[in-house]
Order: C-alpha cells, then sequence, then structure tokens
C-alpha cells in the first residue's frame, strides 16, 4: 500500500521537469550541451555519433525519458528499471544545474544548497526504487536457485556417465555384430565360388569351342564365296574378250 503512494509521489516530480523540458528547451540547452559534450568525450566514436548534434532536440528527448519512465514509476509498471532510467536522467541534471562548489552562501542558507539537496535527496529515492524487490526474490537470487547444487551437479554428472557407458557398450555390440555378419556373408560368398567353380570352367570351356567351330565354319563359307565368285569374273572376262 505504501508503495502505491510512494512511487506516484516521487514521479511527479520528474513529470512536471519533463513536461518544461519539453515546452522550453532553449532553457535547459546549455545545461545539454555540457551533458552531451561530456558523453561524446567519455562514449565510443561509434555511440557518440548517435547524439544530436542540436542542444534543445537533446533536451526534448531527455524530458520525454523523464516523463515516460515517470509515469511508467507512477503506475507500478516495471518500477525498478524507470527508477533506474530516472536515477541515469537525473544524475546530470544535478551536476549542470547546480555550482557546487559555490552552492553555500553565507551561514549555508543559500536557496541553491536546498535546491541541490532536494535533487540530491529524489536521486537517493530513486535508487532506492531501483533496488527495491516489492518483497519478492530478486532476479540475482532467483538466477542462483535455479542452477543446480553440488549434489544435484553431482547426480547429473552420474546420469551422464551412465548414459555415456550405456552407449559404448551399444555401440561396441553393434560393431561386434557388424563384423560378425561381413564374415559370415564373405564366407558364404568364398563358399559358393567354390561350388561352383568348376562348372564356370567347363561353361567356359563350351563357349571357347562353340566359338572357334562357328569361327572355322564361317571360314569356309567365306572361302567358298571367294571362289564362286572368282569364277565368275573369269567367265565375264573370257567373254568381254570376245566381244571385242
Amino acid at each position: 500500500m505504501l508503495r502505491k503512494i510512494a512511487r506516484p509521489l516521487m514521479a511527479s516530480a520528474f513529470i512536471a521537469d519533463g513536461v518544461q523540458m519539453v515546452k522550453s528547451p532553449q532553457n535547459h540547452a546549455k545545461n545539454a550541451e555540457v551533458v552531451t559534450g561530456t558523453l561524446r568525450k567519455v562514449l565510443p566514436p561509434q555511440a557518440a555519433g548517435l547524439l544530436p548534434r542540436d542542444a534543445e532536440t537533446n533536451v526534448r528527448i531527455a524530458g520525454g525519458t523523464k516523463i515516460a519512465a515517470a509515469a511508467l514509476l507512477a503506475r507500478g509498471k516495471a518500477p525498478r528499471l524507470a527508477a533506474a532510467a530516472l536515477a541515469a536522467a537525473h544524475l546530470p541534471a544535478i551536476l549542470t544545474r547546480h555550482d557546487i562548489k559555490n552552492v553555500a552562501g553565507k551561514g549555508g542558507q543559500n536557496t541553491q544548497l536546498t535546491t541541490l539537496l532536494a535533487d540530491v535527496g529524489l536521486l537517493g529515492g530513486l535508487l532506492i526504487a531501483a533496488e527495491d524487490t516489492a518483497g519478492k526474490p530478486g532476479l540475482a537470487w532467483r538466477a542462483q536457485q535455479a542452477l543446480p547444487g553440488k549434489s544435484q551437479q553431482q547426480e547429473m554428472l552420474a546420469t551422464a556417465q551412465d548414459y555415456a557407458s550405456d552407449f559404448s557398450e551399444k555401440a561396441r555390440e553393434l560393431a561386434s555384430e557388424a563384423s560378425d555378419s561381413i564374415s559370415s556373408a564373405a564366407s558364404a560368398v568364398s563358399d559358393y565360388v567354390d561350388e561352383h567353380s568348376d562348372e564356370w570352367r567347363d561353361t567356359a570351356y563350351q563357349v571357347r569351342d562353340q566359338a572357334s567351330a562357328y569361327a572355322e565354319t564361317f571360314a569356309e563359307e567365306l572361302q567358298d564365296s571367294t571362289k564362286g565368285l572368282s569364277k565368275k569374273a573369269k567367265k565375264a572376262k573370257k567373254k568381254a574378250k570376245k566381244l571385242k
């Protein structure tokens, strides 16, 4: 209940400040130039190049960020993130809006001192809100609890070792079975070749004899045909002589 009241009270100051920055950026342009100049020196060149060169644009961006983050904080939506964003946006304002070296006047009753202390107090409240888990376990604690303890790790390691051992044993069994199957197949092929080698040799001899017989028959027929053609050629030659 207390958080529902405290968060809107804290956020109201930043909403008002953000609205003023958006409506009248020229009043904060000088301070924005100091902040952006420092950031360009600190940030890497690639990140620094993303910062707008126009000071009033930077003021409007900072003001819009304050309004959005303060609205989230007031409604209790992502309050820790919203508070952290407001703290990051509020710290440069403290350093640029106040002349810290000369803030205390005679007797320490300077108005600027009171304003500075109020801004510092707001920053402290934002830091507390950024760490407030509303009674719930923080993210770091939950992450630590999610990790297995030593006993659980040992059990997981033993289980993994058992799985690895079983897998290795099954792999060896499969390899042995495959080797036996290959040996059996090779032996069967060898036996088959031994059993039929005589038949294959006899068949080869028969094919060779038949091919030889076919060749002799073809040669004889070719020779007879050649003799017949020779006789016909001689007769034709004799007739040609008679015609002359």
